[in-house]
């Protein structure tokens, strides 16, 4: 079967792009010929620069709208915003930043899409098609055949190479489009391949059958600008092998140090998360360092795994958490030495979180070992919204917040809810241990002495 084809390009060094740009903004006016711009609530981000400076609000009045967003390195830009409650987004190419871009936008069946250079009517143009093409492909994929969705898939680059040699597109919107093109083409395999399997389906048809290799199409910093490359590369790496395994091929595959700093990163997260802290912890830290060092990353990861440590048992509550109390006053479990603490790691926001409390305000009432003391501690950012859910759950007794979420990174948290039991003299007795629903639960607390 024929695999889709991408075209071949030059992989610029990954600094080309960012030469000659420093503090250089861009103007951008314009007016929509469909409706009310101010409803539209439009923002401009300008690809592969940072937040803030690389996304801005635009002000705008009726059907007028403009702002000075920082200049993108490679000329690409997003305008996005929300159409009556659905997220639009529409990219336009101005390499220029020393002259104005003046954009004309119209609204179409929810697609936004914009006129003005022939690069930014292919831009659009694909744009539609993506859309169009999403919303039938997501209602009658299911049914299609594998020729069917191989002929489907492979028409995204067809399509993108046509609107190419239409408008004259400049080399950079072609790259541009034929990525487009390529993680289009993956996502819509991906949602189809979940709806098979939700289905009991069998899946028929591999991703190699359709599209090339992502190491042949994704090695170019301008990948950075899609932000599903990272999650798309680090999904299809070796599914078999040691952490280090999928490192070297990640550095053989890939030479585009963005790509490899990002995924690589993704990498490193995914060995702290895992880590089994109750192991050999300096054999854990020395393969940590040395990864660090083969990505270019910085030292926050070392430090992350070094605070995870606290999630050993026997180990001491976490000294870095700032904790407080519903008085504003700073708070750890050293005054209840001398007695078992259970510790609910819970959120306002978190549903199965909410549920846990009946249960626990039950048990609580129930317990007859006077060993143990019970002890809330919310994950949640928002003062206001942790108040409010106490009140509405009627909450009492110690209930703590950790705004900074240091405590859970402490304990190598994967999930909320997330119960800890400590010992008489402050140590880790317990990581993950059962929720107040669990019916062994009270039992079990009824023998800690």
């Amino acid at each position: 079967m024929e695999k889709m084809n991408m075209r071949k390009w030059l992989f610029f060094p990954c600094l080309a792009f960012v030469l000659g740009t420093e503090a250089q903004t861009l103007r951008v006016k314009g007016n929509c010929v469909t409706g009310d711009a101010a409803a539209l609530s439009l923002y401009v981000n300008a690809m592969g620069v940072s937040a803030p400076e690389g996304t801005v609000k635009l002000t705008a009045d009726k059907d007028k709208f403009e702002g000075e967003v920082s200049a993108a390195p490679g000329g690409f830009y997003n305008l996005y915003g929300n159409d009556g409650g659905r997220q639009m987004v529409v990219p336009f190419y101005f390499p220029d930043a020393s002259k104005t871009c003046k954009l004309k936008l119209q609204m179409k069946d929810g697609c936004p899409l914009i006129d003005g250079s022939k690069d930014n009517k292919a831009l659009s143009a694909f744009n539609e098609l993506v859309y169009v093409r999403g919303r039938y492909f997501w209602s009658h994929g299911k049914d299609m055949d594998k020729d069917g969705v191989s002929r489907f898939l492979r028409s995204y680059g067809v399509s993108a190479d046509s609107l190419v040699r239409r408008y004259g597109c400049a080399e950079p919107v072609r790259q541009y489009l034929d990525l487009w093109a390529y993680l289009t083409a993956y996502n819509n395999y991906e949602g189809w391949a979940a709806q098979c399997a939700h289905d009991g389906a069998e899946v028929t048809l591999k991703l190699t059958d359709v599209l090339e290799e992502p190491y042949k199409v994704l090695d170019t910093p301008m990948a950075s600008y899609f932000p599903a490359v990272s999650y798309l590369i680090f999904q299809t790496l070796p599914a078999k092998g040691t952490f280090e395994d999928k490192l070297a091929y990640l550095e053989e595959h890939y030479k585009c140090a963005d790509i490899r700093k990002t995924v690589g990163g993704n990498l490193v997260d995914g060995f702290i998360r895992s880590f089994d802290f109750s192991g050999d912890f300096e054999a854990g830290l020395a393969r940590l360092r040395q990864a660090v060092e083969k990505c270019g990353l910085d030292g926050s990861y070392v430090e992350n795994f070094k605070k995870r440590k606290s999630s050993a048992k026997g180990k001491a509550f976490p000294a870095g958490a700032v904790i407080t109390d519903t008085e504003g006053n700073k708070v750890d479990i050293s005054s209840f030495k001398g007695r078992y603490v259970y510790i609910d790691l819970w959120a306002s926001w978190c549903g199965p979180c909410v549920k846990e409390v009946p249960f626990l305000q039950k048990l609580e009432k129930e317990i007859e070992n006077k060993d143990i003391v019970f002890v809330s501690i919310s994950l949640d950012k928002n003062e206001e919204a942790w108040r409010a859910k106490m009140k509405a759950l009627n909450m009492h007794g110690n209930q703590w917040l950790n705004q900074d979420n240091s405590l859970a990174e402490a304990l190598n948290v994967k999930g909320i809810p997330y119960f800890v039991i400590y010992d008489k003299e402050g140590r880790l007795y317990m990581s993950n241990a059962p929720r107040p629903s669990h019916p062994a639960l009270k039992e079990m607390l009824e023998g800690l002495h």
